[in-house]
C-alpha cells in the first residue's frame, strides 16, 4: 500500500511517523498487529469505499451484513443495534430509501419488536427449500391462495407486513419511533422474492393500505397483481417480481399481502421489501445474523444460500461483522485461524455460486470487547483486527472498519468501564448499541485517515455518545 499523507504541521508529520512505526511493528509474541496498531479504517484504496457513500446521495445502497447474537433482529441482540445502523444512515442522507426483508414470522407486537420500518405475521406452510439454501434470519414460509376451505394448506390468510414509516415497532432502547424515516408521498412499490420449485404457483399480493400501525387483514384492498416469472421449474432459482405503484388511498399505513395462485400448488415466497421509487437515496442496511455463529458457521450451514442473497441485492457491500464467538467459543480460534475463515468466506461470496462478482466490495469488523476470556484467548482475540488487515493489504476490495480500536476510545474495553456498555460479558445494552453504531457508521462514512488522532477521535466519538443519553 503507498500511503498519501497530506500533513500540515509539525504535529502531524509526528503523528505520520508514529503511524508509520506502529504499522511495521508486530506485537510480541504474536503473528499479528494487535487493535491497537490498526487504523481506525483501513484499505488499499479508500476512494472505492468513498464512492459508495457518494453514491448513496442520489441511489439507494445496499449493504449486506453478516453476523452473530449482536446483529441478529427483530428477535436477537441486534433488536436495537440493527434499527440504529440503518438510523446513522438516515441522518446523513435524511432518507430510508427501503425497507429490510419482511420475513414470514410473527414480529413487531411485542416480542420480538419490529424490524426498521416493519411489523409482520405470516401463515401457509413449512417451506419446501433445504436450511443450506435459506439465509440465517430468514424464515420462509410456503403459500397456497386464499380459499382456505378447498386449497392444499388450509389457509385464507397469506403473509403480510406493514410499512411504518415512523419505525413504530422498534425496540424501544433504539430510541427511534416517532420520526418519519421513509417517504410515503409519491410512487411506492414492493419487491416480492419467491423460489422455483418443481411444482410451483406464482406471487398474488394485494395492498391493504390502513390507518393506524396495527395490522389487519380485514380492511380494503387497493392494487392488487399476480406474477408471471415461472416459478415452477426443477431448477432451483430465486426470482423476484415487483409490483405496480401501491395506492394508500389516502390512507397513513400501507400494508402488502403475498400469497400463492393455485388451490392444488404452493409457492415459496421468501419475503419482500417496500421500495420508494420517488425518493431513492440513502443506505439500507440488511442483517442476516443468527445466535451464536462465527464466521465459518456462514461456510457449514448456509453454503447453498448463494442465489437468495443475490436475488436480495444488487449489493453495494456485504459487511462481516463476527469474532467475538470465533475467539471465545469453546478453546476459541487462534488469529490465523480466523483470518483462514474469513477469507472461505469472502471466496464463497464473490464466488460463481453466490454473487459471481470477484471484485465486491467486503467491508470487515473484528467485534468489540468481551470479558472474562482466558488470558490465551485475549491475546488472539487482540490480534483479529491485524489478521483483517492483512487480508486487506493483499486485496483492494477489502475495508477493514477496526470496531474494537472505536469502542476501546470511548472507554467500552480494557481499563475502561465496560459495564456502562454491556449487559452481560458480551451482548450490547441499549446504550452500547447505540453508541456503537454511531461510532462505526462516522468512521465507515467519514473516512479517518492513519494520521487522525486518537485523542481527536476519542472526543468526537465521546460527543456523539452523550447526545444518545
Amino acid at each position: 500500500m503507498v500511503a498519501h499523507f497530506r500533513p500540515r504541521n509539525f504535529r502531524g508529520i509526528f503523528t505520520v511517523w508514529v503511524g508509520l512505526l506502529l504499522s511495521c511493528t508486530s506485537p510480541a509474541g504474536g503473528e499479528f498487529l494487535t487493535w491497537s496498531q490498526v487504523d481506525y479504517v483501513y484499505a488499499d484504496d479508500l476512494g472505492r469505499f468513498q464512492q459508495i457513500w457518494t453514491d448513496a446521495e442520489t441511489r439507494t445502497v445496499r449493504i449486506a451484513m453478516l453476523g452473530d447474537s449482536q446483529e441478529t433482529a427483530p428477535g436477537g441482540g441486534g433488536a436495537v443495534y440493527v434499527p440504529r445502523l440503518n438510523f446513522e444512515f438516515y441522518q446523513r442522507y435524511q432518507n430510508s430509501p427501503e425497507t429490510p426483508i419482511a420475513i414470514a414470522s410473527n414480529f413487531g407486537g411485542g416480542s420480538p419488536p419490529g424490524k426498521y420500518l416493519l411489523r409482520g405475521t405470516s401463515f401457509g406452510d413449512a417451506t419446501r427449500l433445504n436450511s443450506n439454501q435459506i439465509l440465517p434470519s430468514i424464515n420462509v414460509r410456503s403459500h397456497s391462495t386464499q380459499d382456505g376451505l378447498v386449497n392444499i394448506t388450509g389457509d385464507s390468510l397469506g403473509q403480510i407486513a406493514i410499512l411504518q414509516h415512523d419505525a413504530d415497532s422498534v425496540a424501544s432502547g433504539a430510541q427511534l419511533a416517532g420520526g418519519t424515516y421513509f417517504n410515503t408521498d409519491g410512487i411506492v412499490r414492493a419487491e416480492i422474492f419467491a423460489a422455483t420449485n418443481a411444482s410451483s404457483g406464482e406471487i398474488q399480493y394485494q395492498a391493504l393500505p390502513k390507518d393506524g400501525s396495527n395490522i389487519s387483514y380485514f380492511v380494503p384492498a387497493t392494487t392488487q397483481g399476480t406474477s408471471s416469472l415461472g416459478l415452477e421449474s426443477a431448477a432451483f432459482e430465486v426470482k423476484s417480481h415487483i409490483t405496480e405503484p401501491l395506492d394508500f388511498n389516502g390512507k397513513s399505513y400501507m400494508q402488502l399481502e403475498v400469497f400463492g395462485t393455485d388451490d392444488n400448488k404452493r409457492t415459496d415466497i421468501l419475503g419482500f421489501r417496500y421500495m420508494n421509487e420517488t425518493y431513492p437515496h440513502g443506505v439500507v442496511v440488511h442483517s442476516f445474523a443468527a445466535g451464536g455463529y462465527r464466521t465459518n458457521s456462514f461456510l457449514n450451514n448456509h453454503a447453498a444460500a448463494g442465489p437468495m442473497l443475490d436475488a436480495y441485492g444488487d449489493w453495494d457491500a456485504i459487511w462481516i461483522h463476527t469474532g467475538v464467538n470465533d475467539a471465545y467459543k469453546g478453546a476459541g480460534k487462534t488469529a490465523a485461524q480466523y483470518k483462514n475463515d474469513v477469507e472461505e468466506l469472502i471466496h464463497l461470496i464473490r464466488s460463481p455460486d453466490w454473487l459471481n462478482d470477484i471484485t465486491m466490495k467486503i467491508i470487515v469488523s473484528p467485534e468489540v470487547y468481551r470479558a472474562n476470556g482466558s488470558a490465551t484467548q485475549d491475546q488472539e482475540f487482540d490480534q483479529y483486527a491485524g489478521a483483517l488487515k492483512q487480508i486487506a493489504a493483499a486485496d483492494a476490495n477489502v475495508l477493514v472498519l477496526n470496531s474494537r480500536r472505536l469502542t476501546e476510545d470511548l472507554g467500552w474495553g480494557v481499563g475502561g468501564n465496560p459495564g456502562q456498555f454491556l449487559f452481560d460479558i458480551e451482548h450490547y445494552n441499549d446504550f452500547g448499541a447505540r453508541a456503537l453504531a454511531a461510532a462505526e457508521i462516522q468512521a465507515l462514512v467519514n473516512h479517518p485517515e492513519p494520521t487522525t488522532s486518537v485523542i481527536m477521535i476519542g472526543f468526537v466519538l465521546t460527543m456523539m455518545t452523550r447526545r444518545t443519553r
